[in-house]
């Protein structure tokens, strides 16, 4: 019963663990602690119950932080290419089923991130310069919007470090407890705390559906529960894991959610806002 950082629980950088484990053994139990458990460690933490080479069972037993249970179906992690050890019910685990059927995201757009600059770098500035260009960093994106601007002086990076990719692109936030994304116009740079979406040549995926989709309870809920740990602690989302996304495509509804996406982009009240929100999630 090794008790480790609950990061091993998403992380996509415990994959390989995970995988490892998945061959090997039957995770029997699984008490996620969240932040707290011991005095002075913020990080979360988790405890496995693990059987080996034991005949494969069909659920786990998932204690929540809040001292909730949920009975879990292992399929769905061995199905997952992240192989991912999520507290997936037996109701999320069929909407999972479904979105499986369709394609991920690295499939439909190229996915890369911006220059390999921190938000502090003295190549931003707060104000426009002569040959600056305007720049984002994460945190100046919110769902749907930029709330701020910063400027790059490309002259001073070195070359490698220049972000080459300035098309009009959909950038998603590397960290938060939830998918941030947002459009942004042809010239604007990014930094490393965004990723960006570009639709490959011929894929009907417009930036507006593309938005709509993200911020949507459906790839909210996919996040909250394959990826994000179960933490104050604003967690990480990689490239990898965005790429896993999976996305409708149907034409009738990439037209119809492109459509109230952009009265979402253009709303100008909160209440408008959120009247969108539920139109784009009952399509």
């Amino acid at each position: 019963q090794p008790t480790e950082p609950a990061l091993l629980l998403r992380g996509a950088r415990y994959a390989t663990l995970r995988r490892f484990l998945l061959a090997r053994a039957r995770v029997a139990a699984v008490v996620d602690h969240g932040d707290g458990a011991f005095e002075g460690v913020l990080a979360p933490t988790c405890v496995l119950v693990l059987v080996r080479h034991p005949a494969r069972a069909d659920r786990v037993r998932w204690t929540t932080p809040a001292g909730v249970r949920v009975d879990v179906d292992d399929a769905a992690w061995r199905r997952d290419p992240q192989c991912a050890f999520a507290p997936v019910s037996a109701a999320a685990s069929a909407l999972l089923a479904r979105l499986d059927e369709l394609p991920r995201l690295r499939t439909l757009a190229h996915l890369g991130r911006g220059a390999e600059i921190g938000r502090s770098h003295p190549a931003l500035s707060s104000r426009p310069g002569a040959s600056f260009v305007p720049c984002l960093t994460g945190s100046d994106v919110e769902p749907w919007r930029a709330v701020s601007t910063r400027w790059l002086d490309p002259t001073g990076l070195p070359k490698r470090l220049f972000p080459e990719e300035r098309r009009a692109r959909v950038l998603v936030r590397e960290t938060g407890a939830r998918l941030t994304a947002v459009h942004v116009p042809e010239g604007t740079a990014s930094t490393r705390s965004l990723f960006h979406v570009v639709a490959n040549d011929g894929i009907g995926l417009p930036p507006d559906f593309l938005l709509a989709w993200l911020h949507s309870s459906i790839a909210q809920f996919w996040f909250a529960t394959c990826v994000r740990a179960d933490s104050g602690i604003f967690p990480k989302l990689r490239i990898g894991q965005l790429g896993d996304l999976h996305v409708p495509i149907a034409p009738s509804l990439v037209a119809a959610v492109g459509e109230l996406a952009a009265r979402r982009r253009r709303a100008r009240t909160k209440a408008a806002a959120r009247e969108l929100d539920g139109w784009i999630d009952e399509a």
